[in-house]
């Protein structure tokens, strides 16, 4: 008939069948049943188009694919369920890679009787679904990009045709058109919509394999496996490679601004590590590789991504600077805010000084940036130690362990720049008569500096160290992250009003506990009771904004025994570096001539200074504890805390 794509005669049973899928499908196979239903009564190709919905090269194309496949056009899922309609004319079509029954390659969630996410559409380019489910372009394009060059990179691993690139690019520009779609997951919501689709220049068997794509974004491989039961096993496999792909593309923009760029590609001995620059790729490269656990599953070849850019100066600039109009910042703690957030707002603070001290640590030209990078390690941990109540252990845990790890690595080398700055200040106190030679020494406290320098360094460039700063950034700048949510319907203390008194009184009665014990205390318990009396100190500070004005008199109190103590401290640990250094260079001196031996008299004197100031600090703690153990600073803190 004129008008008409062309002439098809249909038997009773396909005619059934037509008439069924277009009354019960969904809208895309409604719309295909339409086509031959229409053009085998004879309607004129501009009336079929109008009744499906379709242009008329996309009805062409699909009568020609049924004069081709016949009922084959249709998968399994699209045909009624009624065995009286079921004939010969229902044939699969497994080597397309369509799932083959409904139960394997079509989640319950979209059966037939379901209401469509979306309504009936005609053929759609894909930027035209992009604008209409308001999915973020710039994103989309740059993912997509990404996923291209990840892709082409790791061709020799998945061997994949070039028809899969088109696919992947397709998924990628897709990936968020689920968002925000009701109450399903992304991935769900965004598969459904693609399947209602008729996409330009996509196949119906590629537009199943992009929605497959965007829905294997989340969720485990043995999920996926069984979602993808029923298609062939290369199918299967181009599709769990491709999702592997655009998971770890879309990581590589986890800060959304569209910086990240693909540097290069490296061979290790590990596998492939995708080298990364822009200014947030520390945190795009901790998401990508925290995304690789699909591609992990499913490749011989592990990928790793590296950040050419400082860690610190990105994460700076994230989390704000620790000075304010040329002074030091505040927290900014108030009376009103949950301990959870009070706790966040300390650690965010000294989590930038540390940030900011990190280049000159790393330069080494200052060794006062070592240890201001150190002290912000430490106010961090006693943070933890004041607030860790209120963080669930889980949360929080990785962050402890790796400030720890940090802390360790940093006193390392800051511990002997205090004992070669110690010796210095004595040798120079001596006569030049008397000034002893402490070269030896010197010598050697400079070697092991150099040797732990160099493991301090190497953690600073380390994944785990990058790991641990991006956690920690995320930490800080995200309220209500970690917090504990109150238990039963009993009212608990939880804001700084009500809980830091507490808190400061408890850490005063640690150091107060003390007291019976200091008449004879080995060094052992003045180290312990040091220790006490630092993190007494770090929870005034905390709470010092909130804290009446007295609070500062109280604080110096506290710092006056700490420095006292760590005096003493320091004296016993030079003491023993001094004797175990004494006591090698004895072994060592054994083993040459006579010609040959080197005396250390110089560092033998200095050993004895050591002793002796250890023996006039301790004579002198009776004072240091008396002048701290006083009236006025039990006055000081009742002041300091009846403002709340």
């Amino acid at each position: 008939m004129r008008g008409c794509p062309m002439q098809i005669e249909l038997c009773p049973e396909e005619h059934a069948l037509l008439q069924r899928i277009a009354q019960q499908s969904k809208p895309r196979y409604v719309r295909r049943a339409r086509v031959v239903l229409g053009c085998a009564d004879g309607q004129p190709l501009s009336e079929v188009a109008q009744c499906s919905g379709l242009s008329q090269r996309r009805v062409r194309f699909w009568m020609r694919r049924f004069e081709e496949q016949r009922m084959a056009v249709f998968p399994p899922s699209a045909l009624p369920a009624d065995p009286d309609l079921a004939t010969e004319a229902t044939v699969p079509q497994a080597e397309a890679g369509l799932p083959a029954s409904p139960a394997a390659g079509e989640m319950p969630e979209e059966s037939p009787r379901e209401a469509p996410v979306v309504p009936s559409l005609p053929l759609l380019a894909v930027d035209d679904l992009l604008a209409q489910y308001g999915v973020d372009l710039a994103h989309a394009w740059h993912v997509a990009e990404l996923a291209l060059q990840l892709y082409d990179l790791t061709q020799e691993v998945h061997n994949l045709d070039g028809r899969w690139r088109a696919l992947l690019e397709a998924a990628a520009l897709l990936h968020e058109v689920g968002m925000g779609q009701g109450d399903k997951p992304a991935n769900r919501a965004g598969r459904q919509i693609i399947l209602q689709q008729e996409l330009a220049g996509l196949a119906d068997d590629e537009c199943e394999r992009v929605a497959w794509i965007v829905y294997l974004q989340e969720g485990s491989l043995r999920r996926a496996k069984s979602k993808l039961r029923g298609t062939s096993g290369r199918v299967q496999r181009g599709l769990l490679a491709t999702a592997a792909l655009l998971r770890m593309a879309d990581g590589l923009d986890a800060a959304r601004t569209q910086s990240c760029r693909i540097e290069g590609v490296r061979r290790v001995d590990e596998g492939l590590q995708i080298v990364i620059g822009g200014v947030d790729s520390p945190r795009d490269a901790l998401s990508a590789s925290d995304r690789a656990g699909l591609w992990h599953k499913v490749s011989d070849l592990p990928i790793a991504f590296r950040s050419l850019e400082p860690m610190s100066a990105s994460l700076l600039a994230l989390v704000g600077s620790p000075v304010e109009a040329g002074r030091k910042a505040l927290p900014g703690i108030q009376a009103t805010d949950p301990m959870s957030e009070a706790g966040r707002k300390a650690i965010r603070l000294h989590f930038a000084r540390m940030l900011a001290h990190e280049r000159g640590t790393r330069l080494g030209e200052d060794i006062e940036e070592l240890h201001d990078m150190r002290v912000a390690t430490r106010r961090m941990r006693a943070a933890f130690r004041v607030f860790e109540g209120y963080y669930d252990p889980k949360a929080i845990s990785p962050l402890i362990k790796g400030l720890r790890r940090t802390a360790r690595v940093l006193g390392g080398v800051r511990d002997l720049d205090v004992f070669m700055q110690k010796a210095a200040r004595y040798q120079e106190a001596c006569s030049q008569e008397e000034r002893p030679n402490l070269e030896p020494l010197y010598e050697s406290w400079h070697l092991l500096r150099e040797r732990r320098r160099e493991e301090m360094l190497a953690h600073l460039d380390s994944e785990g160290y990058r790991a641990f700063c991006l956690r920690l950034a995320e930490f800080v700048q995200s309220p209500g992250a970690g917090a504990l949510a109150p238990e039963g319907d009993e009212p608990t203390p939880s804001l700084v009003a009500h809980v830091a008194p507490f808190a400061i009184y408890h850490r005063w009665a640690e150091v107060m506990a003390f007291a019976p014990f200091l008449g004879e205390a080995p060094l052992e318990m003045l180290h312990a009771l040091r220790i006490h009396a630092k993190l007494l100190r770090y929870t005034l500070e905390f709470f010092q904004e909130v804290l009446g004005p007295k609070a500062k008199a109280a604080i110096e109190r506290v710092v006056a025994l700490q420095d006292h103590l760590g005096d003493l401290q320091d004296a016993c640990v030079a003491s023993d570096m001094l004797r175990d250094f004494v006591n090698r260079w004895a072994e060592e001196q054994k083993t040459r001539s006579a010609m040959q031996r080197v005396e250390i008299h110089g560092v033998t004197q200095y050993l004895a200074a050591q002793q002796e100031q250890m023996h006039t600090l301790l004579e002198a703690f009776p004072a240091a504890w008396a002048a701290f153990n006083s009236e006025a600073i039990r006055q000081e803190l009742a002041a300091a805390i009846a403002v709340l």
